[in-house]
């Protein structure tokens, strides 16, 4: 009966050990990267305040890793058992395997499944509030100016690109003098009724195709409204099957007639500080809305959005947008006209 050498396989360990991470990927990820066409992979990390501590910012440090359109946090996790790498090594003439490295720990992949909209909304320092009210209002920047056009930031969001930008878009965030910048709910508001009131004036059926950046630049001209702001509102209420950048484009119904209804509801609040009457807040929505959508104004339509001091009485569910005496000492600076006050506020 023949025998063979079962000697196995010589294993060294190398002097000069190598510094690995190994990461553990999950299936959805890992078929993607074996894909004919894988994504590129990239590491995004929250920048942390200079003024915290070495030690404190060690606490906090994140990573999370992205692909286009996905994100995917890091965790560590350490190892009871010894992990090494090794490579082919020809061990005393004798072919064998050599450790490389060993690895105590391992990085895993989880997908994230919360909403990138309170980090987009927490890193825009700089806010737009804007009020108008039968004509008497006003329209002011508060807050840091960041000198980042909107690639640049994301990259600082610990979120894929994509879900940055679908956040971006459902905040109506928008870029004014190369810097992201931030509507107010009470904003949103003012410029809708603008909006709706210079296109039943022109005959613009909002549910239809209009050109954007036309409709915009002539409320800009005409009403000194912040163009890049109208075309943010007009990307916010796009069909699904529309992408925000599209010139011409129409008025999502679904999606317009909750939107404009929340929007006022904050805007009532801001100004009034006080619960109003539900009637009043139904004929003020429906008259902001095309007479064909007019129905769909129904408290059904913000559920979860308000509650109902009494009977009669309707307020936005949480906080107020901004303090009243904000409110109150804002509203006193400068001309009092809305006009004069946006052209003010161009000029600066």
């Amino acid at each position: 009966m023949s025998t063979q050498d079962q000697r196995g396989v010589p294993v060294g360990v190398a002097h000069a050990q190598q510094q690995f991470r190994l990461l553990e990927l999950p299936d959805s990820l890992l078929d993607l990267l074996a894909s004919p066409k894988p994504p590129v992979l990239s590491i995004k990390s929250r920048p942390m305040p200079a003024t915290q501590s070495a030690s404190a910012q060690q606490e906090q440090a994140s990573a999370v890793l992205c692909t286009s359109n996905k994100t995917y946090h890091l965790r560590q996790v350490h190892t009871s058992n010894s992990v090494h790498l090794t490579q082919p090594a020809n061990l005393s003439a004798q072919p064998g395997i050599s450790a490389i490295a060993k690895c105590g720990s391992v990085l895993e992949a989880h997908p994230v499944t919360e909403s990138p909209v309170s980090s987009v909304r927490e890193a825009i320092t700089r806010i737009w509030h804007a009020e108008n009210w039968d004509g008497d209002g006003f329209a002011q920047f508060s807050g840091a100016v960041v000198p980042k056009r909107k690639e640049d930031f994301f990259a600082d969001i610990p979120f894929s690109d994509a879900e940055c930008e679908q956040a971006w878009v459902e905040l109506c965030a928008f870029e004014h003098e190369d810097s992201p910048a931030l509507p107010t709910l009470p904003t949103l508001w003012t410029y809708w009724k603008t909006i709706f009131t210079t296109a039943v004036a022109e005959g613009t059926d909002l549910g239809a195709q209009f050109q954007i950046a036309h409709f915009a630049k002539t409320l800009e001209d005409e009403e000194g409204l912040l163009s890049g702001l109208v075309e943010a509102i007009f990307y916010r209420l796009l069909p699904d099957d529309q992408m925000a950048g599209d010139d011409w484009a129409a008025v999502d119904r679904v999606k317009c007639v909750p939107w404009v209804g929340r929007s006022l509801l904050a805007a009532l609040d801001s100004h009034y500080r006080t619960a109003r009457p539900t009637a009043e807040f139904l004929d003020l929505w429906r008259d902001a809305l095309p007479e064909a959508w007019r129905e769909d104004a129904q408290l059904e339509a913000i559920k979860g959005g308000y509650t109902l001091p009494s009977d009669h009485t309707i307020a936005p569910l949480g906080a107020s947008t901004l303090s009243s005496t904000t409110a109150s000492s804002d509203s006193s600076k400068g001309p009092r006209k809305w006009h004069e006050r946006f052209k003010a506020t161009r000029k600066q």
